[in-house]
């Protein structure tokens, strides 16, 4: 404005004069300026300290929460009869709340379907096609499923084929027939198996500016090679050249596109990766990329579920990624397993009176031995009641058990002491691992103390650390009397996966090894309180 009066009525914003836009004069005569007040330059200067603290706390949050990561509980495990190893995931684009997996190499020609809660809905039977190694599974926007028959661990596949079938309505079919089987093979590929290059083993597919995609997953590089299929023609053979390729942390197990068409989720072993190109056509490598670890056991699929990340582990379980975590490339790490503690009752109601443990080795009083550097050791509470002792068995460090997998001498009497090599005549017990929500199998060896075994009635399993509760009775007990100050001496052995201070056990009982125990105990019968 011209800075002419204004003469319209105060408040009413009319502007009288007209509006001019006025030349600048050229080379204007600065004005004079004039030092700021001391209390105005006081206060900028703390506006600025405030803003540069402000801003380093900001910044250190962020650091410490990447660096700490995000505590995780699956969000649902798996169950459906047949389901043994999953390898393929697919958020359905036709039928709400469907989710869409797989099982891997060895198992039926069959497809599992799933509700969003985590309830299975219906397994589906594929007529015409066969499961050799099926590794992957992804979908179109035209309602197809697209299974890759791409599994190569030695690389000397001739027989890899994509096999195309139309999404089934998992609430009215039983079975489906194979809508196109298309073989394929690598182009650059000369021997079965390479010399040195490892990398025509497909994990990974998605579906990408109207053609199918494959990741490999190179066993001889930390790379990955991008392939894509031309129009897919029912037994019209392809030969596929690579389009281009990236380094990944480790092997890629899994990809699946975003609907935009621009974000590629990447999976693999311990890491999500989000690359973005530029459009669609472009090349999938060559833009921006975050990358989250991830720590789930052996991840084998990924999908997008609007913006959020679904990772899909081989022990069933179904992990959610939220944006929050995965576009800041936060580590998503697991939770500790809670240890049960003596509780002050059983779930009989029954009440339990805490018992003392003092640890020693054969011949020796003392704590266990140190175990390797960073690595927790096995741990262990005891209760008593009238009828027996309350067991509860801690080891912080277990990996995630696979089924049937014998877990641990857990108690052998005092007057059995083992100071050397042992045998299966020495009476003990084992807890065998019997899967997820179910509490372990007691095997009982030797012939003498033990005839009556103990009862696992509670478990609590995360990938790093592993907890049981144990009901021991007094008749398994040689010389329980259950009375006050009467102590008990016992052995309790726990098998961890220390490379020192273990027991060996193999799952036919063939096999025995002796090193250090972890843990020699004995308890001391205090009083209970009347």
């Amino acid at each position: 404005f011209d800075g002419g009066p204004r003469t319209g009525a105060p408040g009413d914003g009319r502007l009288r004069t007209p509006f001019v836009h006025r030349r600048p004069r050229e080379n204007p005569t600065p004005p004079k300026e004039r030092p700021l007040p001391l209390w105005q330059r006081a206060e900028i200067q703390a506006l600025l300290y405030r803003s540069l603290i402000l801003g380093f706390l900001c910044c250190l949050h962020s650091t410490v929460a990447a660096v700490a990561g995000i505590l995780w509980s699956p969000e649902h495990r798996w169950r459906a009869p047949g389901l043994k190893e999953p390898s393929g995931l697919v958020v359905s684009r036709v039928y709400d709340s469907v989710l869409w997996t797989l099982n891997d190499s060895g198992g039926n020609a069959e497809l599992f379907a799933f509700h969003r809660d985590g309830s299975h809905i219906a397994t589906v039977k594929i007529r015409g096609a066969r499961n050799y190694d099926w590794e992957s599974l992804t979908t179109d926007d035209d309602g197809h499923l697209y299974i890759a028959d791409a599994g190569n661990n030695t690389n000397d596949r001739k027989n890899l084929v994509i096999y195309v079938v139309d999404e089934p309505n998992p609430w009215r079919q039983s079975e489906v027939r194979v809508r196109a089987r298309i073989p394929f093979s690598y182009r650059d590929q000369k021997r079965f198996p390479p010399k040195s290059e490892l990398r025509f083993d497909a994990e990974a597919s998605f579906f990408a500016d109207g053609n199918l995609h494959l990741l490999t997953k190179d066993r001889s590089a930390p790379r990955t090679w991008l392939y894509a299929f031309a129009e897919l023609d029912d037994n019209d053979r392809q030969k596929l050249l690579p389009r281009e390729s990236t380094m990944t942390p480790s092997m890629v197990t899994g990809a699946d596109l975003h609907a935009d068409g621009r974000r590629l989720a990447i999976l693999t072993y311990d890491a999500a990766i989000v690359c973005e190109r530029k459009g669609p056509g472009a090349t999938f490598f060559s833009g921006s990329r975050i990358r989250t670890r991830i720590e789930v056991g052996q991840a084998e699929a990924i999908a997008w579920d609007g913006e959020d990340l679904l990772v899909l582990t081989e022990q069933m379980e179904l992990h959610r990624l939220p944006r929050s975590i995965w576009v800041q490339g936060i580590r998503y790490a697991p939770k500790p397993p809670v240890p049960f503690g003596i509780a002050r009752v059983l779930p009989s109601g029954e009440p339990i009176t805490p018992v003392p443990l003092l640890w020693s080795r054969p011949g020796v009083v003392s704590p266990p031995a140190a175990p390797p550097r960073g690595v927790p050791l096995a741990g262990a509470e005891l209760g008593w009641t009238e009828r027996g002792l309350v067991l509860d068995l801690h080891w912080p460090s277990r990996p995630r058990l696979e089924r049937g997998e014998p877990m641990a001498v857990v108690m052998a009497s005092a007057a059995e002491r083992i100071d050397g090599p042992s045998t299966p005549a020495h009476p003990a017990w084992f807890l065998t691992w019997e899967g997820k929500a179910r509490p372990p199998g007691v095997e009982a060896t030797g012939a003498a103390g033990n005839e009556v075994l103990p009862r696992a009635f509670e478990t609590n399993d995360s990938t790093f650390g592993w907890s049981t509760r144990l009901e021991i009775p007094a008749e398994s007990l040689p010389g329980w009397e259950g009375a006050a100050g009467r102590s008990l001496p016992f052995n309790l052995i726990l098998l961890g996966p220390e490379p020192v201070g273990q027991w060996c056990h193999s799952v036919d009982a063939s096999t025995w090894c002796w090193t250090t125990p972890d843990l020699w105990g004995v308890a001391v019968l205090k009083e209970r309180d009347r």
